[in-house]
């Protein structure tokens, strides 16, 4: 029995960890889709003060902001991913300092194959797509489920379940993409419609 009292106790330190080192990666992938954001526009100020770029092609241009946008949703979708994650463990940390331990299931092994991506999982780095989801336990196989965060535990089958959970998190997502795709009408404005 002490042997169980001392796996759950290291399964609530490991989640405490997991917590501290999950909530500090998403504020860094938030820093990071802004940092996104701002090269974005120090492309389309470059376009819109000199004219150098008229010797450049427009279309490398477009290719440029194309492979910035996408690095600001990779890195936004990062960010939804470890967002999940500190909610979750956030609300077993809280349920298990109630309850003193985790349950006994939680300390068996996560057995789940690791899920398929969803058919349009890749438009998700163009715009956010919410309901395509992110695989959670992607790499989660064998250890304890205490320790593991899965969409079905979530519920996770529709939009407006997800939103619920943490509509800051949504919306912020998509203010920054609609951002983004503004920067990209400036930037055509500028270099097809002004010449």
């Amino acid at each position: 029995m002490s042997d169980n009292n001392e796996k759950k106790r290291q399964i609530k330190e490991m989640a405490e960890k997991i917590w501290t080192k999950t909530a500090a990666y998403h504020q860094h992938k938030e820093i990071m889709a802004h940092a996104g954001l701002a090269a974005e526009i120090a492309l389309v100020t470059v376009v819109l003060v000199f004219d150098f770029w008229l010797g450049i092609s427009r279309i490398f241009i477009l290719l440029i902001w194309l492979i910035i946008h996408i690095y600001m949703r990779w890195q936004l979708r990062c960010r939804r991913w470890a967002a999940i994650r500190v909610q979750e463990f956030e609300s077993r940390l809280c349920q298990w300092s109630i309850c003193k331990w985790p349950a006994d299931t939680d300390l068996n092994d996560y057995n789940c194959s690791a899920p398929k991506p969803c058919r349009y999982f890749w438009l998700d780095y163009i715009f956010p797509i919410f309901t395509q989801g992110i695989p959670l336990d992607k790499n989660d196989k064998g250890k304890p489920q205490g320790l593991v965060v899965s969409e079905e535990e979530l519920k996770f089958n529709t939009e407006t379940d997800w939103i619920q959970k943490d509509k800051n998190l949504y919306y912020g997502e998509w203010s920054i993409t609609i951002a983004s795709f503004l920067i990209f009408a400036i930037l055509l404005h500028s270099l097809f419609i002004e010449c």
